[in-house]
């Protein structure tokens, strides 16, 4: 609490004062589902992160459409991408440019596939402007919808415990799209040229992609 963050027991009432962060809850009912997955390396052999991710990749007939802060797919993520793409299933990436990363060094890291994306048909674009996203959602068929805190790269596939939610509940699917589509609509090309230095730096930071 005198670090600025507070979370009453489960057998204190809620105080008028904590309103604003405890609303009521209001009754509804209706018949979507959604499936909450919980990634932990520590205690998985493989993360269900990186499982699932793996797998809705593979179950895609038509599209797949991503988001995410940190492009550095694992090699069964890559691959998962580039076959999709193959079979003739449309891939789009958004991501964060090398402006709007908040860690630079992961975007070195990303660079490393841009060009073996772009010759498959994975079509990978940044973000425009220097403000990070931090979004985490893929969209599948324009049927699926996942959300949750999964980055697309080592730290989370090895690492860190995420959380996600998985629904085919049609108007969040349509509203993630809409997002999607927005975020499209501000992005450019991902760059596949770099003159010497950048790409010297692209290659370096290679050597540390396991721990990124």
């Amino acid at each position: 609490k005198k670090r600025g963050y507070f979370c009453p027991s489960i057998d204190e009432p809620v105080r008028s004062t904590m309103s604003r962060y405890f609303p009521p809850v209001e009754s509804q009912s209706g018949v979507s589902t959604v499936r909450s997955i919980y990634s932990d390396p520590r205690t998985q052999s493989d993360s269900a992160g990186h499982i699932l991710h793996a797998a809705l990749f593979r179950m895609a007939k038509a599209s797949i459409q991503i988001e995410n802060a940190y492009l550095i797919p694992s090699r069964r993520l890559r691959e998962a991408l580039l076959e999709a793409a193959r079979r003739g299933v449309r891939v789009d990436i958004i991501t964060n440019s090398k402006e709007s990363n908040d860690v630079a060094s992961l975007w070195y890291a990303s660079a490393n596939f841009y060009k073996m994306f772009a010759q498959g048909n994975v079509h990978v674009r940044e973000i425009l402007g220097t403000q990070t996203i931090h979004s985490k959602t893929v969209l599948i068929d324009g049927r699926w919808g996942l959300v949750g805190s999964f980055n697309l790269c080592g730290h989370s596939i090895h690492m860190t415990s995420e959380i996600m939610g998985l629904t085919d509940d049609l108007y969040t699917v349509q509203s993630l799209a809409q997002t999607f589509q927005e975020h499209l609509a501000y992005s450019q090309p991902a760059p596949t040229e770099f003159d010497a230095l950048e790409w010297t730096k692209i290659k370096a930071a290679r050597l540390f992609l396991p721990f990124m």
